[in-house]
């Protein structure tokens, strides 16, 4: 296998381009500082922080849950800890996520393609998404470990281009994807896939020069520690898994490419008609495009990043096949399919090279930019107006006063955050399962008119995306 050498990085004094590509990172990195700071928390954020991180109730080595992402929780566990519990406090660790992936994006960019115009699309590509921005600053796992897989792939390219492969890449390989899997389990799949394809790249390479000084390289300096790393960090959180566990995700490929496509145009994930040819057609085709790539790599040098993003893919998606036919695993569904939007649009970057392709992907990058909210996180749409009912709660509240407060079910959770966080001790209750009157305060996300006045309801608050905090008439 030959491989082709990247596009030289240029002088240290940044060109234009590189300004911008630069100058659009720090642009939404600033957006993603202000989501974490203002936007309410979400009801997966909540439940995780009362019932896992709390440090009053610090529960993330007696239980598990796969709501709660093991690294990362670690992390926001440090943070309240050290700067008191806020929004911000609690996303923190998010925003450490989200500086790690963009100079992962900027790296692999501007090794890739130097003082180009491409430069500046590859960076809005890979950043601009809005699934992937939601994830840069909400309080979950999957932005860290992004951020932990893209250095991953990173080191990866470097190993694969290098004429001898340093052990230092291999470890650093094994170490951050190892990171990547325990911040998110949902990053098994593709950090493996990442270390397979690495290795069957090498040994081509190799063309049996080496072949066993190469597999214990292999197997010492990234299998091996990559497979200590993530049972030491995760025997003890997995050894409390109970059945149906890992019960979020989609029932078909349809689903899951629909729910990913849907995201990237910032509206919410709608399950449409069962179509089965849109999973195969993309599947298909990116298995074309790593045969073709394959086949000119035995001819002609090929661009290694190329074939390394095409294969980690084709793999991936292989093991997840695999994945749901023998132990019955769901697919990716929005958020637990992260990855593979990485992949996807680091596999699409190739077809700038061609003008009309270019302008395609300029086209994509804008469709996404617009896409971006910054007053909600898309999957959590409806926990938008949890700060405000919270606050507009705490204004009517007397001195002296014991609240009982009934939510829409899930709502509760993120009261319950709000009572922490605010020190409301005066709420003497919080339910969500079973209406009965008597409540002094309701929380609602929505509801009708009508049905408010079966309940002999009055709304006294009525946020900006119509969630209702209302009492008794």
């Amino acid at each position: 296998m030959q491989i082709s050498k990247p596009a030289p990085e240029g002088d240290r004094k940044i060109p234009w381009c590189l300004a911008i590509a630069l100058f659009v990172l720090a642009e939404l990195f600033s957006l993603n500082v202000y989501r974490a700071a203002t936007q309410s928390i979400t009801t997966d954020e909540a439940f995780s922080y009362v019932h896992f991180i709390d440090p009053d109730r610090f529960a993330l080595l007696r239980d598990y849950s796969a709501n709660v992402h093991f690294l990362h929780a670690l992390l926001v566990f440090c943070s309240v800890k050290l700067f008191g519990l806020s929004e911000l406090s609690l996303r923190l660790p998010s925003l450490l996520g989200c500086a790690l992936y963009f100079s992962a994006v900027w790296k692999i960019c501007r090794r890739r393609f130097g003082n180009r115009v491409a430069c500046i699309v590859g960076v809005l590509l890979l950043t601009a998404n809005p699934l992937i921005e939601d994830h840069m600053s909400a309080s979950r796992g999957y932005g860290l470990g992004l951020a932990l897989f893209a250095w991953a792939f990173y080191a990866a390219w470097l190993a694969i281009e290098a004429d001898h492969p340093p052990q230092k890449h291999l470890l650093q390989i094994a170490i951050l994807s190892a990171l990547s899997a325990t911040s998110n389990l949902t990053f098994l799949f593709p950090t493996a896939a990442l270390m397979a394809v690495v290795a069957w790249m090498l040994w081509q390479r190799s063309a049996g020069v080496r072949p066993v000084a190469l597999l214990n390289d292999l197997l010492n300096n990234m299998v091996g520690p990559w497979l200590v790393l993530v049972f030491v960090v995760m025997v003890i959180p997995l050894s409390r898994v109970g059945p149906n566990t890992f019960y979020f995700g989609a029932a078909t490929i349809h689903d899951a490419v629909l729910s990913l496509v849907q995201m990237s145009g910032g509206g919410a994930y709608i399950s449409g008609p069962e179509s089965s040819w849109i999973g195969a057609a993309l599947f298909i085709g990116c298995l074309a495009l790593f045969a073709v790539l394959f086949r000119r790599s035995k001819q002609s040098p090929v661009n290694a990043l190329e074939l390394l993003t095409a294969g980690t893919f084709v793999v991936t998606a292989v093991g997840l096949v695999v994945g749901h036919v023998v132990l019955g695993l769901a697919y990716p569904l929005a958020r637990t399919g992260i990855y593979l939007l990485f992949l996807g649009l680091l596999s699409g970057l190739w077809i700038g090279r061609w003008r009309l392709g270019l302008v395609a992907l300029i086209l994509l990058c804008i469709g996404m930019l617009h896409g971006i909210r910054t007053d909600r996180y898309q999957e959590w749409e409806l926990d938008a107006d949890n700060r405000q009912l919270a606050q507009a709660l705490m204004s009517r509240h007397q001195e002296g006063e014991s609240t009982r407060v009934f939510t829409s079910s899930f709502l509760d959770q993120s009261l319950m955050f709000y009572q922490r966080m605010y020190g409301l001790n005066w709420i003497s209750e919080i339910n969500s399962l079973d209406w009965k009157p008597g409540y002094d305060y309701v929380m609602l996300w929505s509801i009708s008119h009508d049905e408010l006045q079966t309940r002999g309801l009055r709304p006294v608050y009525t946020g900006p995306r119509g969630a209702i905090l209302a009492v008794p008439k």
